[in-house]
């Protein structure tokens, strides 16, 4: 599974099988994915047929709201991934620097 390969050299995650799509990890991902599918495909939002549509205030363009609530749910998700690594990684050094190298 590529999403295996790509979370573990990434991510540190742990290898994946076919039995772990019901993680909510792999479920999120799976989301991201088709949501970026659909918002992609040619004509998914009226704006790219009138590109004046673009200046509504949010309040009044659904495809707005969306992108920003898409947004601010991949940031928070990509972030948290980014923050486990830097900690991991700070952890690990501090491990290694933990004993002296010649006494």
């Amino acid at each position: 599974m590529a999403l295996s390969s790509i979370a573990g050299s990434i991510y540190d995650f742990p290898s994946m099988t076919n039995r772990d799509e019901d993680t909510p990890f792999i479920k999120r991902i799976f989301a991201i994915g088709n949501m970026i599918t659909l918002s992609a495909a040619p004509g998914a939002y009226m704006v790219e047929l009138v590109p004046a549509l673009k200046h509504l205030p949010s309040w009044l363009a659904k495809w707005k709201r969306d992108s920003i609530k898409w947004h601010e749910e991949q940031t928070e998700m990509f972030e948290g991934l980014n923050k486990g690594v830097r900690e991991k990684k700070v952890r690990d050094l501090h491990e290694l620097f933990r004993y002296p190298s010649f006494p």
